[in-house]
């Protein structure tokens, strides 16, 4: 996808920086006026208003971000106060820094606030005048999470899980002495029961707004709010927060002895008891895991993302995301070193081979079967709400391939193989499996989208069949030899 993106050098944020400069603190004389002419000079607060855009969550509060419980988990401003000039890359968070802002709902009516209230700076007052116009750009994210100002990363010191709030979610934002555009760092959970929801905020279609200045504002609906003037009716800012991230949810079954792929788990056909399915391994295209979300959009309504440490255009190009189940060549049972040497356990418990080594208890999970389960790793309760649950992914508006590899193991004490349990014998045999994914008349994914991905693993049994065929009379044949005499 084509994107129009200027980074210019004095505009790349290190993350990493431990800076303690303190932001400039900028707060205008009380002297300030609502026009240029005949007004009476009062502090104005500046106000806000919010909503998501589409049914929309530690670090940032999990799960889904609606309308309904963005107040409580509340949004996170950077305002730029640029004086008469208008923002650039060499701006600073001098007038807010990850300032949260959280909603009291009453009825249908949400009132937004936050501490220190800050005023609109404004030079105008009814016997003065000026020609500075006292610009502030807006910007917002959500749900808000606590950091340290000096190094924008996440503060835990409060959190019950501080280890998991470090690694997953929003884990940074760009420091509050750091110019250019902010930025959101942002790691991607594989656990669909802690993901989060990452929004920023553009203006809405109908954004109205009247400023002091003359000149009419011009809305440009899917962007932030840049260089904005204090209001002569005292409005409020209205967010309009979109997803930054697309939601997958992938679901895996097995259909035995089918032609086509049944709507509903079969009654029959089921799967012999001495077989189960494994997965050991899923490859993706099409999304990333981590990346950093510039606020400031340079496309309608779409999320800018750039790579891990902000500084170019994030762009998967055929990257792959490779999900493992922590035992990829078949040591499930080893310990020691063999099991040090795996990868991290990123898919669902009940769809991998895990025994304890022990022949006497062979499997302690089912494996695929033919109920779907969802893929990624679960802490649910309950199956059915497992099935629903997705992660939140960073899209990267390419292709979606799928590459999966499975075992299919037999029970069979006749061979002389063993299973991935390293004791039991039978025949374990490795499937894989690629396949462009396709969603409606697509192929990409999007952000603010949600995608079902179903893998149904064709199990076709080996049939035999066999008669026996009638003995054959052969024609006689005499043949004279010679006689013994």
């Amino acid at each position: 996808m084509d994107k129009k993106f200027l980074m210019l050098a004095v505009a790349a944020i290190t993350f990493a920086a431990c800076s303690n400069d303190e932001a400039d603190s900028v707060q205008k004389s009380a002297e300030v006026a609502q026009s240029p002419t005949d007004q009476v000079a009062e502090q104005v607060p500046v106000e806000f208003g919010a909503y998501v855009n589409r049914a929309t969550t530690r670090a940032g509060q999990a799960g889904e971000l609606t309308t309904t419980n963005l107040p409580a988990a509340g949004f996170g401003v950077f305002a730029y106060y640029t004086d008469n000039a208008d923002y650039s890359q060499f701006s600073t968070p001098n007038f807010m820094y990850n300032q949260q802002v959280t909603g009291t709902a009453s009825g249908t009516t949400t009132t937004w606030s936050y501490s220190p209230v800050k005023y609109w700076p404004n030079e105008y007052g009814n016997d003065a005048a000026s020609d500075d116009v006292d610009k502030v750009s807006f910007f917002a994210y959500a749900p808000y999470v606590a950091v340290t100002p000096g190094k924008g990363t996440v503060d835990v010191t409060t959190s019950t899980d501080a280890a998991h709030d470090k690694a997953y979610g929003i884990i940074q934002v760009s420091r509050n002495s750091a110019t250019g555009d902010p930025m959101v760092k942002y790691v991607v959970d594989p656990d669909p029961s802690k993901s989060v929801d990452l929004l920023w905020a553009v203006q809405p279609a109908t954004a109205t707004y009247n400023p002091i200045s003359t000149g009419a504002f011009t809305a440009t609906p899917g962007f932030p709010y840049l260089d904005l003037v204090k209001s002569k009716n005292n409005d409020k800012i209205q967010f309009d927060f979109k997803h930054a991230l697309a939601k997958l949810n992938v679901q895996i079954d097995a259909f035995v002895d089918q032609a086509t792929v049944p709507t509903t788990p079969p009654t029959t056909a089921t799967l012999d008891a001495n077989t189960r399915i494994y997965v050991r391994s899923i490859t993706f295209t099409g999304f990333e895991t981590q990346g950093t979300l510039n606020l400031n959009n340079t496309e309608k309504d779409i999320p800018l993302w750039l790579n891990t440490d902000g500084t170019s255009e994030l762009s998967g190009s055929g990257k792959e995301v490779v999900v493992f189940d922590g035992l990829k060549d078949g040591k499930e049972a080893k310990v020691g070193s063999e099991q040090k040497s795996e990868k991290p356990a990123m898919l669902n418990p009940v769809i991998i081979q895990h025994n304890t080594g022990t022949a006497a208890t062979w499997k302690p999970t089912d494996g695929v079967t033919e109920t779907p389960v969802n893929l990624f790793k679960t802490t649910s309760a309950s199956a059915a709400t497992a099935l629903t649950e997705s992660i939140f992914v960073i899209p990267t508006y390419e292709t979606m391939d799928v590459t999966i590899v499975y075992d299919v193991e037999t029970i069979d004490t006749n061979l002389p193989g063993y299973l991935s349990d390293g004791e039991t014998h039978g025949s374990s045999i490795e499937n894989k499996i690629t396949k462009t994914a396709v969603f409606g008349t697509t192929t990409n994914i999007e952000a603010g989208k949600a995608y079902t991905l179903k893998l149904h693993l064709g199990m076709t049994s080996v049939k035999f069949d066999a008669t026996v065929s009638p003995w054959t009379t052969a024609t006689t044949n005499d043949s004279n030899l010679p006689a013994n005499n």
